[in-house]
């Protein structure tokens, strides 16, 4: 199943080398990256990233891409101006 890494603070998520927190760190997994993933149970998820297998925490994956700010801003100032627009032609 295609997730995305979606940390609470935006920052990488580790991926480790057996579904345990106090597993080795094989790499980091930066925020908002799409990775085919494989529950294992409800707390680990099975993922590959860069050529790597590894472990990481379920909580942190999601099924729809986190939404930044600046992305957020963008669509408001769009509907903004379509709004100005419909106004102007209602007039």
């Amino acid at each position: 199943m295609n997730t995305y890494v979606n940390t609470a603070n935006h920052g990488s998520l580790n991926m480790r080398e057996n579904p345990s927190s106090e597993a080795k760190i094989l790499t980091h997994i930066p925020y908002r990256t799409i990775l085919d993933a494989e529950a294992i149970n409800d707390e680990w998820s099975r993922v590959s990233y860069n050529s790597v297998t590894g472990y990481v925490k379920t909580e942190f994956l999601s099924e729809t891409k986190a939404v930044t700010r600046e992305e957020l801003q963008e669509v408001y100032d769009s509907l903004k101006n379509v709004l100005k627009t419909i106004e102007k032609i209602l007039k």
